[in-house]
């Protein structure tokens, strides 16, 4: 089996998240995307970012990858978001890559801000395992999950606060 056909790490990032936060604010677009068209219920927004402001952001999934010890000229942006989740609010389960096929696509998601209340597995994440068993990740600041875009995966329900994520897709480039 390729690497590429299924990988997920927890990767510490060490970048400036508010400095992230703020170059977000410049770029997103104003109108929130209607979040039912996707995975995500309860009170929260999704905003996505024009193709022609992926470049501003693309310093921060290669860094990530350059940590994670992949070449990130082996990798091209094909994708960027936010979201801002409140309370009651989660994702079903769902994939990147809408494609039965193996995909060589990784997603990069960040966390920027985070509930103080995360106990009893409140906001956490999931997702299915090489062995088809679900694993739980308790968010951290300072951390990005790095993985192949057709795993499954979601969040459970959030407490109160707010939890919001940067998330970037890439995609092999042609050899």
């Amino acid at each position: 089996m390729v690497e590429e056909e299924w990988f997920f790490h927890e990767v510490d990032h060490e970048l400036d998240i508010t400095l992230i936060k703020d170059l977000i604010s410049t770029k997103r677009l104003i109108e929130p995307a209607p979040y039912n068209v996707y995975s995500g219920h309860g009170d929260l927004n999704q905003y996505f970012f024009q193709i022609s402001d992926y470049h501003h952001f693309d310093y921060i999934g290669k860094h990530i990858l350059e940590n994670l010890g992949k070449s990130s000229k082996k990798y091209s942006m094909c994708d960027a978001w936010t979201i801002d989740g409140h309370a009651g609010s989660n994702h079903s389960i769902h994939k990147h890559n809408n494609s039965d096929e193996p995909s060589k696509g990784l997603s990069i998601l960040m966390y920027l801000d985070l509930p103080k209340d995360m106990e009893d597995m409140k906001g956490w994440f999931f997702y299915i395992d090489k062995s088809n068993e679900v694993q739980y990740i308790k968010p951290r600041l300072g951390t990005a999950l790095v993985f192949t875009n057709q795993i499954l995966h979601g969040t459970i329900e959030q407490s109160s606060g707010i939890r919001k994520t940067f998330n970037m897709g890439y995609r092999e480039n042609e050899k």
